[in-house]
């Protein structure tokens, strides 16, 4: 029950909420004169309403959910006309292609809400390309400087002044690798492909959350995840950005990147061509495409003899392949890319001896400590 000292407009919001809340606002007669869900961010309801001195009003919240527990807290405040803006940031400096988030606050903390309009000085320097009036997502596009101005519908101003650089510059086959001892790690790295066809990113980053994207000279987006695999035109210009946040138990941000150029697969590598191994256990083995910066292909594994060896597993693609030796003799185990090459590698039950029932079977330190008896009973019991 809330019954106003005074005439004017009044915020009843809930907030440090654990579970999404609503709000609904009704008169003395019980009459419902407006309610709200997520009007305050975050799950949490806001609602502003002109309220008359001496009147009753009643504020009803609850979880939007019935399967909900937890604890929320609710207030209400007499809204003032604001005196001040004031934005997140009072400048930027990033490279081209980067995205930032910029907020603005009305002063004071209990000031009406008002319309909120966001212009950039210069949009071949800085793009707006997200608002939602007191947030603003911006891009910087192109190298100079530029001012991002925010105006209410009261007339009140603040203003943002924002420097952009040229981004790095980036070759094929070039590692670029660093360590940032920064709370945040922000980068645009620029690159032209001398040829066209498959191109791969891949990065490493350890001590931040992050994101990737890739951007072609338009900046549209065109991908984004740690490891990528695009088609890319040469002569084009592509832009790679990273932004990274330091996690609280990193000493800093260590982050590495490379660009290749694939081509497609010429050959498949072995970890082995001969294995030894014993009755019963396991075995594995690995494949890799040949060149190194080889398209990726999935590989298939068979073996030639399965009496004595089978495909237990294999993950990675195909890439990694775990045997299981389940009887005497030898096999052929053969792995097969998609496009038709082959690699092979013999696989052979090693140290079998027959044993006896009440032989006594010695062996030495120095002749090895694993092997596989094979007993045949000659009767049962």
């Amino acid at each position: 029950k809330f019954v106003p000292e005074e005439s004017g407009t009044y915020k009843f919001y809930s907030h440090d909420s654990d579970f999404d809340t609503y709000g609904h606002i009704y008169d003395s007669n019980l009459n419902q004169i407006c309610y709200d869900d997520d009007g305050g961010g975050n799950s949490n309801f806001y609602i502003e309403f002109d309220a008359v001195a001496g009147e009753v009003y009643y504020l009803k919240a609850r979880p939007y959910s019935t399967e909900t527990s937890g604890q929320y807290s609710v207030s209400v405040n007499k809204l003032v006309s604001a005196t001040s803006l004031e934005l997140s940031a009072e400048s930027i400096s990033g490279k081209v292609c980067s995205v930032w988030d910029v907020k603005v606050s009305l002063i004071p903390e209990n000031a009406k809400k008002e319309q909120i309009t966001w212009s950039s000085s210069d949009e071949a320097v800085v793009k707006l390309i997200y608002i939602d009036n007191n947030d603003c997502q911006l891009q910087l596009v192109g190298t100079g400087t530029a001012t991002v101005t925010v105006t209410s519908e009261n007339g009140l101003t603040d203003s943002c002044a924002i420097t952009v650089d040229a981004p790095v510059e980036i070759e094929e086959g070039e590692t670029v690798q660093l360590e940032c001892s920064d709370n945040e790690y922000k980068e645009t790295y620029k690159f032209v492909p001398q040829a066209t066809g498959l191109y791969e990113f891949k990065e490493n980053i350890n001590g931040a959350s992050y994101g990737l994207n890739l951007y072609n000279s338009d900046l549209e987006w065109l991908d984004s995840d740690s490891y990528m695999q695009v088609e890319l035109t040469a002569g084009e210009t592509y832009y790679y950005t990273v932004n990274a946040e330091k996690t609280e138990d990193a000493e800093f941000i260590d982050f590495s990147l490379v660009i290749n150029h694939l081509v497609p697969a010429t050959g498949i590598t072995l970890s082995a061509t001969e294995i030894k191994g014993l009755v019963a256990t396991y075995e594995t083995i690995t494949a890799q495409l040949l060149p190194e910066n080889a398209i990726e292909e999935e590989i298939t594994w068979t073996s030639s003899n399965e009496d004595a060896v089978v495909i237990y597993d294999t993950w990675d693609n195909g890439k990694t392949c775990e045997v299981k030796i389940v009887g005497g003799g030898s096999s052929e185990l053969t792995a097969t890319s998609e496009s038709g090459l082959t690699a092979s590698c013999t696989v052979t039950a090693d140290q079998l001896v027959d044993i006896v029932a009440g032989e006594v079977h010695t062996r030495y330190e120095d002749e090895g400590y694993e092997y596989t008896y094979v007993f045949t009973p000659e009767e049962s019991g």
